[in-house]
Parts: structure tokens; C-alpha cells; sequence
């Protein structure tokens, strides 16, 4: 990839990642083959990204950013049940991309790419209680990412209602007085 920005050259990067999983597993994906996959050289992968765990995580970042770049439904509703609709449009991003995670999670990432994920959408998650606090934001971003994690290790068994449904019964009692 010649004359290509450096953004473009790491979503040539990731792209071509995601689409190796397809053939072969994770552990056995090259950083050589990576870059001749990606059309790029070996030095400009290791210009764009640090290891090949790098490329996955950014990966992450970028499907997320795509599947919510307007958030403005969300903002727009904080405080008015935003936090389900918008758990409910990330539960389905996480089963759309089951395979991707389940990579994530038996590599040891999964909590890595929810820390890069998580911390920006926890106002969202807890309809502005987090803004104030550091410590509010990550509860929410954490604990949204513990649930993900467990629905992923059994194997999606629950639907997305459900886990919204635990979501905020959780979140509920959280609010409750006395409750602190």
C-alpha cells in the first residue's frame, strides 16, 4: 500500500486480520503474512502498530466506532432510558462479531479491548450518573464488560432482552436508597 494515510493503513491492517480468522487461528497468523496480506511491508505494520495484539485491539475500536458514531439518539435521551436501547444495540454488536470476541477473550484481550471501549460510552451506560465521578465511570464501563465477558464464555445463551432486563435491574438497585 503505497501513498496510503496512516489510518488507512491500519484499517488495511485490521481488516485483513479479521479476515485471516477465517482461515486459521489467531496464534498461528504471521506478522509477515499479516503485512503481505494487508499489502503492506513488515516495517509499516510495525509503524502502524506495536504486535499483532495491537491490530486486534484496534480493530475493536474501529467496528465500535462505526457501529456508534452517532450516539446523538443516546445523548440526546440520557436520563430517559437511553442506557437500554443503547446496552441493547451493544449486546447485538458483540453477537454480530461473536467470533471476533471469542478471539479477544481466549487470547487474553477481551478485557483490554473493553477498556479501550468502555470508559467513553459510560455516561451512556449510566444515563449521566458517571460523568461527575472517575470511579462512577469505571463501574459502569467495567461491570457492562464483566456481564459481556460471562455471556461470552456461555456461549451467547441469553438473549440481548435479557441481559438488558439484568442490565438494569442491577443498575436499579444500585439507586435504590440506602443502597451506597
Amino acid at each position: 500500500m503505497t501513498g496510503g494515510t496512516a489510518g488507512g493503513m491500519r484499517e488495511a491492517i485490521a481488516t485483513a486480520l479479521i479476515s485471516m480468522l477465517d482461515e486459521m487461528s489467531y496464534t498461528s497468523i504471521s506478522v509477515r503474512e499479516l503485512a503481505r496480506r494487508a499489502h503492506v511491508s513488515r516495517s509499516s505494520f510495525y509503524r502502524c502498530f506495536g504486535s499483532k495484539d495491537d491490530a486486534l485491539l484496534y480493530y475493536a475500536q474501529l467496528a465500535y466506532a462505526r457501529r456508534f458514531a452517532d450516539d446523538s439518539w443516546a445523548r440526546a435521551d440520557a436520563g430517559r432510558g437511553s442506557s437500554a436501547a443503547f446496552m441493547r444495540k451493544r449486546f447485538d454488536f458483540v453477537r454480530e462479531h461473536a467470533r471476533y470476541f471469542r478471539t479477544l477473550l481466549q487470547n487474553g484481550l477481551l478485557d483490554q479491548a473493553f477498556e479501550c471501549l468502555d470508559l467513553s460510552m459510560a455516561d451512556i451506560l449510566s444515563e449521566g450518573a458517571a460523568s461527575s465521578s472517575p470511579y462512577a465511570r469505571a463501574l459502569f464501563a467495567g461491570g457492562s464488560a464483566s456481564v459481556i465477558k460471562c455471556w461470552i464464555q456461555r456461549d451467547f445463551r441469553e438473549s440481548e432482552d435479557e441481559l438488558v432486563e439484568l442490565f438494569l435491574s442491577v443498575a436499579a438497585c444500585a439507586d435504590a436508597p440506602g443502597a451506597a
